[in-house]
C-alpha cells in the first residue's frame, strides 16, 4: 500500500456503500453536530464497521491537525476524507 492509497477495507466500503455512508454522516451531523466517521476493520479483515464520533475541540490531543478540517468544512456541501 502506498502512502496515498486507502486500506482495502476502506476502499471497499467507500465503493460499495457510498450512499449509506453519506446518509449516516449527515444524520450524525444533524443529530449531534460536527464530527467524523471512523471506519474500523472487523476481525476477519474482510469487512468493516463505521462509527460517528462527535467533534470535541477540547479532546483532539491525538490528531490536532484534524481539528481545523473538522471545524471548517461545510457539512451541507462538503465532506473530508483523509
Amino acid at each position: 500500500m502506498s502512502k496515498n492509497s486507502l486500506p482495502a477495507f476502506v476502499d471497499d466500503l467507500l465503493e460499495n456503500s457510498w450512499e449509506q455512508i453519506c446518509y449516516f454522516a449527515y444524520d450524525g451531523f444533524s443529530s449531534h453536530g460536527r464530527g467524523v466517521i471512523a471506519i474500523h476493520p472487523d476481525s476477519d479483515g474482510d469487512s468493516s464497521s463505521i462509527e460517528y464520533v462527535v467533534y470535541d475541540p477540547n479532546n483532539l490531543h491525538s490528531a490536532p491537525e484534524w481539528s481545523e478540517l473538522v471545524k471548517s468544512y461545510d457539512p451541507e456541501y462538503e465532506f473530508v476524507l483523509q
